[in-house]
């Protein structure tokens, strides 16, 4: 009996092992159930012939001696693939590793690496013989920066990284050639301003034409003639502005504090003054005559919700939490942002904990109303100003809704002190899921984004980079320059020695002082470098996470960016927090 109750033990660890740690997931059970089922038959078929041909009693223990070295095997494969794996993977090696280990493992069975649509890897970086020392031990245990690497549906997402924010489907001054250029792999929009220009029924026609092209691609006939050809993978806003590669959309809920005067909020949504006086774009008609009565509209072709007084016409775009995700259904985005209630970030009082909670339930409703969740999934976004005992709660109710992709620190860079700030966003990635994405809205100084990958945060947006080059200001691994100053009339130094963008690479300083204001090229060129600096900012810092230098990296930027070593006290405090002491 116990030997039985041992062969069977075996039977099952070795199916365990054969199929890997990454392999018994919900989609590989029926694998494992089968593999489980046909050794046990195989087995027990020769150990019951064994007893009438007493010569198969050989191949019975044959087999099962052959089922313990494939246990051992196996066993050495999933050691491997437990604590030598995931670490590799993250660093972009993994396809050879995973080809090497699918010819070792015996019979090519599955031993996946979920790579699923929103599955978040993530690494701290390699251990150091230091490790077990005292303070570095304690140095390792404190360090929240980690690298990452998010499976999108145009492509993967490496993190830490800087997203150009594109808020009409367009960057000032830079083209989609020049991102590609700059290897970027996400961009922002916003669904406000896109929700009313080009507006649902234009994203919704490309996204109709897109299917009868795959419809007649498949060999079946398309019943309508097709005007454009959609090029592959490519629908909605992608294809309006050429983009190949991954968006990320903003709900609108900034709107409610950059456009307050035009909004107006309650539980069912908020209702904007249209600043484009036009097509709202898919949210809900609404006409109010002089004595403010109500009705919806029969037009179903025409979604714009408008007042009309004796004077003039004028438009307001109810954008509900549902209206929000399905213009956003619309767009195409990749990842979508919940619509949440924005307050100013030094507002105090009942309308803090009001908008912290109403936040949770428009959260569940745009859930809810995602009709695409396989291809666009839903960023969570904790607000609640500067309260730290609403924001943890907030957080708290956030990471219940385990559908979300990824979660957005909401509600800061609004005039808050950096001091409140840093420790907000602490908290924050303190309280957030480790294996999901942490996003902080709105930032785009060098300095902010430098402190925040120290305290543990993957994604950041910011109009910072393309609005300060409008000025004709440079950012430079020297700290930030004015063009526009006579000091540069005559410096025929390259912006930034540092740099090796185009700009850098073809002009000087000399010539950038003379368009910088004045010609649109000006804009362009400075917009292209600020947008390079950023990017590259946050690639080397990923880059330095993963061979365990990020410390190093830290002390250096901030010699480099202070050279008179007059760091700000916030960002002091901030990295000792996390074992990050300044030079």
């Amino acid at each position: 009996m116990m030997f039985d109750f041992l062969h069977t033990l075996i039977l099952f660890l070795l199916c365990v092992c054969w199929m890997g740690p990454r392999g018994m997931t919900s989609g590989n059970l029926s694998h494992f159930f089968l593999l489980f089922f046909f050794l046990f038959l195989c087995d027990f078929l020769f150990f019951f012939l064994s007893f009438f041909l007493p010569f198969l009693s050989f191949f019975f223990f044959f087999f099962f001696s052959l089922l313990l070295f494939f246990f051992f095997f196996s066993f050495c494969l999933f050691l491997l693939f437990m604590f030598i794996w995931p670490s590799y993977t993250v660093r972009g090696g993994g396809r050879q590793a995973r080809r090497i280990v699918f010819c070792l493992h015996p019979l090519y069975l599955p031993m996946t690496v979920d790579t699923t649509l929103f599955c978040f890897e993530t690494n701290r970086g390699p251990r150091t013989r230091h490790d077990h020392d005292g303070d570095h031990c304690r140095h390792a245990r404190r360090q929240q920066a980690r690298s990452g690497l998010f499976h999108l549906p145009h492509g993967p997402l490496r993190t830490p990284i800087f997203m150009p924010v594109a808020t009409q489907a367009a960057l000032k001054g830079v083209t989609v050639e020049q991102l590609e250029e700059l290897d970027v792999e996400i961009i922002l929009g916003n669904t406000y301003h896109l929700g009313l220009r080009p507006g649902e029924d234009v994203l919704n026609e490309i996204t109709r034409l897109k299917n009868l092209q795959e419809s007649a691609a498949k060999g079946n006939e398309a019943h309508e003639s097709q005007p454009l050809r959609i090029r592959n993978n490519m629908d909605g806003i992608h294809f309006l502005q050429g983009w190949r590669r991954n968006i990320l959309t903003d709900s609108g809920g900034f709107q409610m504090v950059s456009l307050l005067r035009l909004a107006k909020i309650t539980e069912e949504g908020v209702r904007f003054q249209s600043t484009h006086g036009g097509n709202g774009g898919g949210v809900q008609m609404v006409q109010n005559n002089n004595n403010n009565n109500t009705n919806n509209s029969g037009d179903n072709n025409n979604n714009v919700a408008f007042n009309r007084t004796e004077e003039c016409m004028e438009y307001t775009l109810m954008l509900r939490p549902e209206d929000s995700i399905r213009i956003q259904n619309a767009i195409g985005g990749d990842i979508m942002m919940q619509l949440d209630d924005v307050v100013h970030v030094l507002t105090t009082g009942p309308r803090v904990e009001e908008a912290s909670k109403r936040t949770v339930r428009w959260l569940d409703r745009c859930l809810s109303a995602n009709m695409n969740p396989d291809k666009q999934g839903i960023f969570g976004i904790v607000q609640c100003g500067l309260d730290a005992t609403l924001r943890a709660e907030c957080i708290a109710e956030m990471v219940k809704r385990t559908a979300c992709k990824g979660y957005a620190i909401g509600g800061l860079s609004g005039g808050e002190a950096k001091d409140d700030f840093w420790r907000v966003v602490a908290q924050c990635c303190k309280g957030l899921p480790y294996d999901k994405p942490r996003y902080c809205m709105g930032v785009g100084y060098p300095e902010d984004i430098i402190v925040c990958i120290a305290l543990g945060v993957d994604m950041f947006d910011c109009v910072y980079a393309c609005r300060t080059a409008r000025f004709g200001s440079a950012l430079t691994s020297t700290g930030k320059i004015q063009l526009t100053k006579k000091a540069f009339a005559n410096d025929m130094r390259p912006l930034d020695p540092a740099c090796n963008c185009r700009t850098c690479n073809s002009f000087t300083r000399a010539y950038l002082h003379l368009i910088a204001t004045k010609e649109s090229l000006g804009s362009t060129l400075l917009s292209y470098h600020n947008l390079a600096y950023l990017i590259n900012l946050t690639r080397r810092a990923r880059a330095a996470i993963e061979d365990g230098s990020f410390t190093e990296y830290v002390q250096n930027f901030f010699v480099s960016y202070y050279p008179k070593r007059n760091y700000p006290q916030w960002a002091v405090d901030a990295l000792d927090s996390v074992g990050i002491e300044l030079l």
